[in-house]
């Protein structure tokens, strides 16, 4: 039957790319041929379908005229709703052959159609042995990188709609004239065929590559000037002249049905290649040292360990790297950890410490470090999994750069062990929802491993994030100690680091001083300074401008431009850019960007990826070698407008690139702003958060308008699937009016943007806010408010507004501090507050009149005490405080702010009352973090420890920032008043932090090593006498200002 096909003939390069799962299927409607109903009838062909339109709905005529008309006369006589159920009706039962379900054999990389019907979809749920699940793509509402991220997904991409979606607003496309009309919602469908076809082999089978309507769809099939891969065409009614002419297209014909091309395809693709294991015995792989002999994982498992979750053993093959890349900071995989080419970091060999402190612990540990970026994270993760696989032998997994956390699959991997073990996750807010659905599943299991997992410090401490109550131990990559400077230098020496640079005369002693001069700088920084004695930015710029060829520096800038945002960027991407096709890219021209540009699989794509050295690297480029505004303009034009946003890295880049901040600090010219939102409305990006952004635009700009700015606001609201009710939205709403109302002249006008922007952040402070942003905002509106106040003739109703907004800003700090202690920005506006009213005498008298008005208002009694208390009358502020709480003694805000002034006093005394309001000032464990943290510090100094300890452990996990949790509050003071001084030893050392016992507090302190007053040099700090002060955050006592004695 395949005597049709000449195996000889085909394409060697087409079967590779099936056998590799590269090649794309395009299917028409000749690939449902051979389908059958239910009742045994053969489905209606082209023609047929038109005879029974033309029967059902046109009174038997008009058989003679194409099926698109016909469909376009049966739905004016009926509906396109009526006639789409006539067609499902006729097509939905249909059962494929066996030839039909054997597609389902093969590895595909994607599935494009014509068709309707779900002849495909009934195949592959009939195969048990399918290679893939078919996932159905009918419109850009999908989530196409949800389902690329699964590598057992093929996406099936139905472009002109499917008999199970008619009723939807993506009805099928019968005719051409429907194209435009309903295209609007599959934008993203046609655009992932465009991009795809150029860069992989499309097979198409039961379609006429001679229709027309083929360039509509994807391109000209026959213009030589477009780059792209050979094809391949299945067509049985294919003649002599049909094949010489596409031949000479780069289109390989076949003469064939889809049985006979089948059966060539069982007969000649060797399937086994899709499994990785068939090359050798399974329990070969090195991570079956470690699984006892009766457990086996699977395929999948085992090719996951192989690509995405790699597994270190003393076996793995590495790749080497030259040394003087790796000190440009080129990270080409274990090459320089392999080469000894890193130099000892103390807090790499603490964590190694603490895991093996950890390894009788049965239960899941995570611990986390943090630093700056380009301070050496990734190659301290590096060290630390080489040397606990190599020295301590222990079974240890590190997610790859592109690697997906797959969370099955990892729990699979460790449920095969009956001992630890580690994983190690670099930059894990990138896989947050991974991370934290494989800490549930852990913890559910109560598997014995131990994560270890790097962030960077501004990205881990800007706000509450979803990892943050995972994490049991931090470790902080601090600075490059004094100590090992002398090993780098001989290491930079060795390796000839300095032979182009003026530093090539220095001695080792003159070297190593040049090096101590540049550790306040970033470690990636200062390895690029002292091996060259230029500036970084003066490095980096010289690198780019001897980059050739030509071509070669413009690909180095676009990947520079997307790399700056610290996102991949896609091979595919760089390809549809730069007109040059991947395989030619990577022929011509990696071997010029070899130094400077790594390339890595990203698994959430499936595709290549490029990136620089580092994001900052990246940024250098950009903004130094693009100078004006118009070229930088122009670069990000060229880039969005072949961006596909189906992609994660590319969806990500679009998100920062538009953020309008961003652009208003990049452009002074409106004009170029708007240009690329337009861009990106036209790649079909997402208009609500485009209008969101121009909005944002408006308000920073030096020149914006904020009434545009509503107007996008509405735009983006109309846009948004959560309508009026997108808080995002609806916090810079509020933010607009607060602006417009402060500039507005009118009374009336003024006062109904204002009102407007309070209901709003009143709205948002109702729900369960994430951050302090809708009480600044609505503190902000007050404060305007009272600023609008001050030049207003006296009156008792004036006096009333204003101590009303004196009492509601009050009241709304107070709840502010009881959700975000220590939160920043309220505090700002509390210090704001505090120098209006200061500076307002009238401010100050009409407090006092309305507290001898109405002295059971514990907010003005608390604003009334606190003028009192600055004043130098403490007295008479707890007195008029008392007399409110005899009133309302359960007032929590009075206790508090009773026992604040209590402890000012610093009178020991006083210790007994102070415990008695601080008690009263909050129920157990309830939302006054600041309340609590004063109590369990009063337990701590004159206490129960063990109580103060109780709260600590509830504070450590309060939905809270980092930032927040490490405030610092309440200096222990002396009877002088002076911060008291303690005195113990370092009992436990864990290089960047410390634990010190104190005989006098009976206890050990954590203490921080940017807490010493002195540089610490010493490798071993046990028993080393200190003295220190002592503070508190909401984790518990902490040493502040120590020193060695």
């Amino acid at each position: 039957m395949t005597k049709s096909i000449n195996k000889e003939e085909f394409p060697a390069y087409i079967k590779q790319q099936i056998e590799k799962g590269n090649a794309i299927l395009f299917l028409g409607s000749g690939f449902s041929f051979g389908a059958m109903c239910p009742n045994g009838n053969t489905p209606p062909s082209g023609e047929q379908l038109r005879d029974e339109l033309c029967d059902e709905y046109l009174d038997g005529e008009m058989k003679d005229k194409p099926l698109t008309t016909v469909a376009n006369y049966a739905k004016n006589e009926s509906s396109r709703r009526v006639v789409e159920q006539f067609i499902k009706d006729r097509l939905i039962h249909l059962v494929p052959q066996s030839y039909h379900c054997a597609i389902s054999n093969f590895k595909w990389h994607s599935i494009f159609t014509t068709n309707y019907d779900l002849v495909l979809e009934n195949a592959y749920s009939g195969n048990q042995q399918r290679q893939q699940q078919l996932s159905p793509i009918l419109s850009d509402e999908q989530s196409f990188s949800e389902i690329i991220k699964d590598k057992e997904n093929v996406p099936y991409f139905k472009l002109h709609g499917c008999i199970t979606d008619i009723n939807s607003q993506n009805p099928l496309i019968l005719t051409t004239e429907e194209y435009a009309k309903y295209e609007k919602n599959r934008i993203k469908l046609f655009r992932h065929l465009r991009e795809s076809a150029r860069d992989r082999p499309i097979i198409f089978i039961g379609y006429s590559i001679s229709d027309p309507n083929i360039n509509s769809i994807l391109f000209d099939l026959t213009d030589s000037n477009i780059e792209r891969q050979m094809y391949v065409t299945v067509d049985p009614g294919l003649n002599i002249y049909d094949m010489r002419m596409w031949s000479s297209h780069r289109i390989h014909p076949i003469k064939a049905t889809l049985e006979e091309f089948v059966e060539f395809l069982e007969s000649e693709i060797d399937t086994r290649k899709y499994d990785l294991l068939t090359a050798y015995d399974e329990r070969e792989h090195a991570v079956y040292k470690y699984i006892p002999q009766d457990i086996k994982i699977t395929n999948d498992a085992i090719e996951y360990i192989n690509t995405e979750f790699k597994f270190i053993h003393s076996e793995m093959k590495v790749t080497g790297v030259s040394p003087k890349d790796f000190y440009r900071g080129l990270d080409k995989g274990w090459g320089g950890i392999h080469q000894g080419l890193d130099v000892e970091r103390k807090v790499c060999n603490r964590i190694i410490s603490a895991s093996i402190d950890l390894i009788d612990e049965k239960k899941p540990t995570v611990i986390l470090l943090k630093g700056f970026a380009g301070s050496g994270k990734t190659i301290v993760l590096k060290r630390y999994s080489w040397s606990m696989a190599f020295d301590f032998d222990e079974p240890v997994f590190y997610l790859n750069k592109g690697g997906v956390l797959r969370v099955d699959l990892i729990m699979e991997i460790l449920g095969a062990f009956n001992r630890r073990v580690i994983l190690v996750i670099d930059d894990v807010l990138h896989s947050s929802s991974e991370f934290v659905e494989l800490m549930n599943a852990i913890k559910s299991t109560n598997l014995n491993v131990l994560i270890i997992v790097s962030a960077r410090n501004n990205e881990w401490n800007q706000d509450v994030n979803e990892c943050d109550e995972l994490i049991d131990n931090t470790f902080e990559l601090g600075k490059l100690s004094v100590k090992v400077i002398p090993t780098l230098v001989q290491k930079l020496t060795k390796y000839k680091c300095f032979e182009d640079s003026v530093l090539n005369s220095y001695t080792e002693s003159e070297l190593v001083t040049h090096f101590e001069e540049k550790l306040d700088k970033l470690l990636l920084v200062a390895l690029h300074e002292v091996t060259s004695g230029k500036t970084f930015e003066e490095i980096i710029v010289d690198e780019f401008k001897r980059i050739v060829p030509a071509q070669a520096k413009i690909i180095y800038k676009d990947i520079c431009t997307l790399n700056r945002l610290d996102v991949p960027v896609r091979a595919g991407l760089i390809s549809r850019v730069s007109g040059v096709k991947i395989e030619d890219f990577n022929r011509n021209f990696l071997a010029p960007l070899e130094h400077v540009v790594t390339v890595f699989m990203d698994y959430y794509s499936r595709d290549y990826a490029y990136s620089s050295r580092h994001p900052y690297i990246a940024e250098i480029v950009f903004n130094y070698t693009i100078e004006s505004q118009e070229e930088k303009y122009e670069q990000i034009m060229r880039l969005a407008s072949k961006m596909n946003l189906d992609y994660t890295s590319d969806n990500e880049a679009f998100r920062q690139i538009i953020a309008g901040k961003k652009l208003a600090n990049m452009f002074t010219d409106k004009s170029y702003a708007m240009g690329i939102y337009q861009i990106f409305e036209d790649i079909g990006a997402d208009l609500s958060h485009i209008n969101h952004q121009k909005a944002m635009f408006e308000l920073h700009h030096m020149n914006g308008n904020l009434n545009s700015a509503l107007q996008f606001i509405a735009e983006a609201k109309s846009h948004s699937e959560y309508g009026d009710t997108n808080k995002a939205i609806k916090h810079t709403e509020g933010t607009i009016l607060r602006r417009i109302a402060k500039i507005e002249k009118n009374t009336l006008l003024k006062n109904k943007y204002r009102e407007n922007a309070k209901v709003i952040f009143r709205e948002l402070m109702s729900g369960k806010p994430k951050d302090s942003r809708s009480h600044v905002g609505y503190l902000r509106a007050l404060l305007n408010e009272l600023d609008d106040m001050k030049d207003i003739v006296e009156s008792v109703v004036e006096d009333e507004v204003i101590i009303d907004t004196v009492k509601q800003a009050q009241s709304t700090i107070s709840k502010a501090l009881q959700l975000f202690p220590s939160d920043p920005h309220v505090l700002q506006v509390e210090a704001e507050l505090e120098g209006f009213l200061q500076n307002f005498d009238k401010a100050k008298d009409l407090i006092e009149k309305a507290y001898s008005i109405n002295s059971e208002n514990s907010y003005v009694a608390i604003r009334h005490a606190r003028n009192l208390v600055k004043s130098g009358d403490t007295e008479s502020a707890l007195k008029i405080l008392s007399n409110t709480l005899s009133k309302q003694p359960n007032n929590m805000a009075i206790n508090f702010e009773i026992a604040k002034i209590l402890i000012q006093k610093n009178d020991d005394g006083l210790l007994p009352q102070i415990e008695t309001y601080l008690k009263r000032s909050f129920a157990k464990f309830d939302g006054n973090y600041l309340a609590q943290l004063w109590y369990a510090r009063h337990q701590y100094l004159y206490g129960d420890h063990s109580k103060a300890y109780e709260i600590f452990s509830h504070l450590k996990v309060a939905r809270v920032s980092s930032s927040v949790k490490n405030n610092e509050k309440g200096m222990v003071l002396d009877s002088s008043g002076a911060p008291k001084i303690y005195s113990g030893y370092i009992k436990q050392d864990h290089g960047n932090f410390y634990f010190i016992y104190s005989n006098e507090l009976r206890d050990t302190v954590f203490a921080h090593q940017d807490d010493f007053n002195d540089c610490i040099d010493d490798d071993n700090l046990m028993n080393k006498n200190v003295s220190f002060q002592l503070v508190f955050t909401m984790k518990g006592p902490k040493a502040k200002f120590i020193d060695f004695i």
